[in-house]
């Protein structure tokens, strides 16, 4: 009813507004055109082209368009009306969750458009829209701007304007030429009807100050370590937090794709492992063994929610052979599921989440190529890839299982049918519905107390090896710290990955160092590498989000806060020698370089690298909060204290949206590193209690009752506790 309801005055509109600017559509579109493009890009390895549009807002060059357009790790072309192409320069802003983003072009051709101010327009303004749909280049269509609409969350400008794959980002502008909006998405109801990002927040993000990521360091975000992997086929393989995603069809028959290890293989036997996720049951994708590194390999992997063991022998489905197609009750549908393959000289075994799928004999003279495969449009996620003699065990062994269920005996569940009563039930079927209705409430509650229970040791073991590493010596590693704390709230983080993924960088950035660089060639060499190679940049748009304190994160979009780009660029800088630390300055942190015994420099990485006189800085943060710094404001921070002012930021964070139980796993790992953080385990006491997390609470009591600072309130801390004592409910008798 609602659809039909706010469909039918647009249709009037439509008809209206097109009648009264048919004669202004011509000049409209002969005075935009020149500052109108056509952005093609390409994925990294599908090598299929999708056009989009862009249009110039500056004479210098900044171009406008969607930030799905540019995506990341794509190669872009801009395409001017005139049909020249031009090269960009960097990615000089983006929003991502106002799908924006703002490019610089090399060498414009000086047209542009200028901004009007959409917060000004009325409902049935008349637009005109500029954009590249479906391929057709440079066509104009008219329409009206309808009202505001929150999608969500976001307030968008609604249009009665076609939009289709082409349009996106192309400007919306009124009869005078200026630009009220960005064309984003179509709506799902009717073909005529669309929204635009409105022109504020462009305004928004043009204030930002932003910091420009050249164009070479934007293409590398989400790509593959091309030193490790070896894709065939093509096919459109990214990587993010440790997982690899497939996405699109290879140019394979079937759409087959390959993304091969360029580790070699130990010698026979060894074995290999992933997890993978397909998005839609009707995929396939999996594993690729024995491979020639073309077309010759053998395939195990799950294929419209079958499990298939396949020998390819060739590049045509006539030369591929399935060896064994069957329906297996391990596979788990739509979640992750466990392969490992076992190969000897005389054949392999193949494992379906720890269960035995298939034995498969042949002879294997030499160990070939390791990696992944996928088939047709599959949409896949890989994760934990591994080679290696012997694999560590994944799923438990008997002896474990015994000793976990004896663990879970509380949680034990009868599943034994009398038959002597089962006439009885039958008869019954109401009475016996109610009471099973009764007992699916209960096992819904053991369920639940399961997924907390699995949670607590997988939170618990994480403060385990945090613990471990930060107790290995005063001045342990800290990247190790780091990305355990992203662990916190990411479990499934696989730390080593990132751990290699860093020292590939720095066996890299050693490569750019000559033997005579002095202090000075080092340091901009490391900032070259670490701003304008990588990448790496503040966070101007999303700076309070949690993601800017997960250092993985950060690896994976190059976006981070002053104190976790800082991390990365110290321990870069250590290993060129330098002496370079951490400075927790009041408001930003910062890097600290000590040039000789009595001189220092400190390097803003938020802002690009940025060298700060010590004055520069103080003058700095009097600007942001007011603050006088002294001279212990410029030491440098320990380990430890870098990892609290993390845990920090992110329990401000979770304090902010009223988040008790992300807010008490910080302070639980804040009290990890530092035990003596009194005031941290007194908040947590108040937190336990009001989630009801009694017998925790009192264990912190007891802890500051004996161990806390001589001020403490003994008598009022043993009130609290004789309160929540009294809150425990009694034990049921056995």
């Amino acid at each position: 009813m609602f659809k039909y309801s706010f469909l039918l005055p647009f249709s009037l509109l439509i008809t209206l507004n097109v009648h009264a600017i048919e004669g202004e559509t011509e000049i409209i579109a002969k005075k935009t055109k020149p500052s109108i493009v056509v952005i093609k890009s390409k994925g990294r390895s599908d090598g299929k082209e999708a056009l989009g549009t862009g249009f110039f807002i500056s004479k210098d060059g900044l171009l406008v368009t969607n930030y799905h357009v540019i995506g990341e790790g794509k190669k872009i072309t801009l395409e001017t009306a005139d049909g020249k192409e031009i090269d960009i320069a960097s990615v000089y802003a983006f929003d991502r969750e106002n799908d924006l983003a703002i490019l610089k072009a090399v060498n414009p051709s000086g047209s542009f458009l200028a901004i009007s101010d959409s917060s000004t327009f009325q409902d049935g303004t008349s637009v005109v829209a500029v954009g590249n749909p479906q391929g057709l280049k440079h066509s104009v269509v008219s329409g009206v701007i309808s009202g505001k609409r929150e999608i969500d969350g976001r307030e968008m400008l609604q249009v009665a304007i076609p939009i289709e794959p082409g349009n996106s980002g192309g400007p919306i502008v009124n009869l005078e030429g200026k630009v009220l909006g960005i064309l984003t998405i179509k709506s799902l109801v009717t073909n005529n009807l669309g929204f635009a990002i409105p022109a504020e927040q462009l305004n928004k993000l043009l204030k930002t100050n932003p910091v420009s990521i050249p164009m070479k360091a934007w293409a590398t975000i989400g790509a593959l370590n091309e030193d490790l992997w070896e894709p065939v086929f093509n096919g459109n393989w990214r990587q993010r937090a440790g997982r690899i995603i497939s996405e699109g069809q290879g140019n394979g028959i079937g759409g087959r794709a390959l993304l091969l290890s360029k580790m070699d293989p130990p010698a026979l036997p060894f074995e290999a492992e992933v997890w993978v996720k397909l998005k839609d049951e009707s995929g396939a994708a999996g594993l690729a063994f024995d491979s020639d590194g073309k077309d010759k390999h053998f395939g195990f992997y799950p294929s419209n929610g079958q499990m298939r063991l396949t020998k390819f022998n060739g590049p045509d489905v006539y030369s591929w052979q399935v060896l064994r197609q069957d329906n297996l009750e391990s596979y788990l549908p739509g979640d992750w599921n466990h392969l490992k393959v076992s190969i000897h000289s005389k054949g392999f075994t193949t494992y379906l989440n720890g269960q035995l799928a298939y034995e498969h004999t042949e002879d294997f003279s030499s160990t070939k190529k390791i990696g992944l495969t996928k088939f047709r449009n599959t949409v896949a996620e890989f994760k934990g890839f591994h080679v290696s003699k012997k694999l560590s065990p994944v799923f438990p062994d008997k002896d474990f299982s015994i000793a976990f269920d004896k663990f879970l005996t509380k949680l034990d569940i009868d599943k034994k049918e009398d038959k002597s009563l089962l006439e009885k039930v039958l008869k019954n079927e109401n009475l016996s519905k109610s009471i099973i209705n009764e007992k699916v409430k209960i096992l819904e509650k053991k369920m639940i107390d399961l997924k907390i229970l699995q949670a607590d040791i997988i939170h618990r073991s994480t403060l385990a090896k945090l613990n471990k590493s930060i107790s290995s010596t005063t001045d342990f590693p800290i990247l190790e710290a780091a990305f355990l704390i992203a662990k916190i709230d990411n479990p499934e983080i696989e730390t080593s990955f990132y751990l290699d993924e860093i020292n590939k960088m720095k066996l890299k950035l050693a490569s750019k160092i000559k033997p005579d660089f002095n202090l000075d060639q080092k340091l901009k060499t490391l900032s070259d590498f670490f701003f304008l190679e990588k990448g790496f940049h503040g966070s101007r748009q999303d700076y309070y989000h949690r993601s800017n304190s997960y250092l993985s994160e950060v690896m994976d979009d190059r976006e981070g806060l002053p104190i976790t780009l800082s991390i990365l660029f110290v321990e870069l800088g250590k290993s060129l020698g330098l002496d370079i630390y951490g400075i927790g300055l009041p408001g930003q942190f910062m890097v600290g370089l000590k040039k000789d015994k009595n001189d220092f420099v400190l390097i803003d990485v938020f802002e690009g690298g940025k060298i700060l006189s010590k004055d520069q800085a103080s003058k700095k943060i009097s600007e942001l909060n007011g603050r006088t710094l002294v001279d212990n404001d410029f030491l440098p921070m320990t380990n430890k204290q870098i990892l609290i002012r993390m845990l920090t930021n992110l329990a401000g964070i979770a304090k902010k949206e009223k988040d008790d139980i992300g807010l008490i796993r910080y302070l639980d790992a804040i009290i990890t590193i530092d035990e003596n953080s009194h005031e941290e385990r007194g908040n947590r006491i108040i937190l336990l209690a009001q989630n009801n997390l009694i017998q925790k609470a009192i264990l912190d009591i007891d802890y500051l009752l004996e161990k806390g600072p001589k001020e403490l309130d003994s008598e009022k801390l043993n009130e609290f506790k004789i309160l929540l004592l009294k809150k425990i409910p009694p034990a049921k008798d056995n």
